[in-house]
């Protein structure tokens, strides 16, 4: 047996034992395995990384004047498809309240899809034979591969559907009825435990970052109350706010983008694949 031959067989044996599970799950793997059998990826851009983090405002939802979207389970899911669709990344969910700089964040950490692959490609000067070997080893490798991947999806869907459970929680909780003497919007605590969680994703795995802030973008507080200064926000983090009304008084007016529905600021929030990427 030849080195070419080897190295298809070792091969062969990660994918059949369970290296198809690391395939669907690691780029690196991915690209040294179809090195070795010549296969590839259906076409399309690279995966893009997109830290989303959400920031609802329940104050004054219960008032007849309240002209906030309100999200929901069904939203928090679309941003998570939008994510997955794109490539991988993370998402964060919390609330707007009194001093909502140290309120608890939900957080989800959304995978890739398993690698869709096409069947080999045959090599230049490759003989027959040696391309039929490599066609059966992708054959043999598919079919573990086949099995891993609804396993994978079966634990992905089973993750998300606790994640959005949890979301539920927080936002049927938040959106309930608040004591007037608790009615109050800490935008900037909010918006600066945006920009402390960023703080903590590693530089050289950053490709979009947002801030979905469905809000007025009213800072109000008690009488007597200090609010703290806003952090500095990173340039490369866009700040959307969705608001029906518009907010002319908005703390973010000038640093953020403003839209008047969810399904515009969806299409914002998240970075999608280009014809030119």
């Amino acid at each position: 047996m030849n080195t070419l031959q080897k190295s298809i067989a070792a091969m062969a044996t990660v994918i059949t034992l369970g290296g198809s599970y690391y395939y669907a799950t690691n780029s690196t793997v991915r690209d040294k395995t179809q090195t070795f059998l010549g296969v590839k990826e259906k076409e399309g851009s690279k995966p893009i990384y997109n830290g989303c983090f959400v920031i609802f405002d329940p104050s004054g939802s219960t008032s007849s004047t309240y002209s906030v979207p309100k999200i929901d389970t069904t939203y928090v899911k679309l941003l998570v498809e939008k994510i997955r669709e794109n490539g991988y990344g993370e998402l964060w969910v919390t609330f707007i309240d009194k001093d909502a700089f140290n309120n608890p964040i939900v957080y989800f950490n959304v995978t890739e899809q398993p690698a869709k692959l096409e069947l080999p490609v045959r090599i230049p000067g490759e003989s027959r034979i040696a391309f039929n070997k490599r066609k059966d080893v992708y054959a043999k490798g598919m079919k573990s591969y086949e099995a891993t991947s609804l396993q994978y999806q079966a634990k992905f869907q089973a993750e998300l559907a606790k994640f959005l459970k949890d979301c539920n929680s927080i936002i049927q909780k938040e959106y309930g009825v608040r004591p007037q003497s608790e009615d109050w919007s800490d935008i900037i605590g909010s918006v600066n435990a945006a920009t402390r969680t960023f703080s903590t994703v590693a530089p050289d795995s950053v490709h979009f970052r947002s801030v979905l802030l469905v809000s007025d973008g009213i800072q109000s507080q008690p009488v007597g109350a200090q609010s703290k200064p806003l952090d500095a926000i990173p340039s490369d983090v866009k700040v959307v706010t969705v608001n029906n009304g518009g907010s002319p008084l908005s703390i973010m007016s000038g640093r953020a983008t403003e839209v008047e529905n969810l399904e515009r600021a969806l299409n914002l929030v998240i970075h999608q694949h280009k014809l030119e990427d």
